[in-house]
């Protein structure tokens, strides 16, 4: 049985893996999320629940803690803050993926990430890394067992990241589908000017 502390804790890293709160609006079929600020659109999953903040936005079928697809736009300048490092344009897709599994682990202060996968892809027509996690989150927290994709590719303005992560235990093969469905709908648009 858990404590009190220990359940605060594992809601604490709960909330530290979802960018965003639970969201809040139904997906619509045909109807993709444009993200003037963040410059990219993408078609959720018809009947899933979606939400933004700021540039970023994400969906879920069953809450962001048990399936998620998430998309990310991190500024060049602030894209791995945890390891003080920028990303930049002509950056490889390679060294990309390295920095996010290190912000990953440094940011999320998981030590215990399995690289099952990393392959050269295309996100949106730019080259891209597409990465495949497990980690497991601490005692404290549950000792639950997660996998995520995450799929980058840099632009003039910035990081962007689609991912997806769920428990591995019926969550992630279940809605990994919705995923690899979504991300061939993203594309990257024109980025809204900052204001005056």
């Amino acid at each position: 049985m858990m404590t009190l502390k220990q359940r605060w804790m594992s809601l604490a890293l709960l909330l530290s893996l979802a960018p965003l709160a639970l969201a809040t609006k139904l997906v619509i079929a045909g109807t993709p999320y444009v993200s003037k600020s963040g410059g990219y659109q993408i078609q959720f999953p018809t009947d899933w629940r979606w939400d933004k903040a700021g540039a970023n936005s994400s969906a879920s079928r069953d809450g962001n803690d048990l399936d998620m697809i998430y998309v990310n736009f991190l500024k060049h300048k602030n894209a791995f803050a945890a390891i003080k490092k920028s990303s930049a344009v002509d950056m490889s897709p390679q060294d990309l993926a390295e920095n996010v599994i290190a912000e990953f682990k440094t940011a999320r202060g998981l030590e215990n990430i399995d690289l099952l996968s990393n392959e050269p892809v295309s996100l949106g027509g730019q080259p891209a890394f597409r990465l495949h996690l497990k980690f497991r989150t601490p005692v404290q927290a549950g000792a639950l067992t997660y996998e995520e994709i995450v799929v980058g590719a840099t632009s003039a303005t910035g990081l962007t990241l689609v991912g997806f992560r769920g428990p591995a235990i019926h969550y992630f093969p279940t809605y990994l589908p919705n995923f690899e469905q979504s991300v061939t709908t993203f594309q990257f648009s024109a980025v809204k000017p900052a204001p005056h």
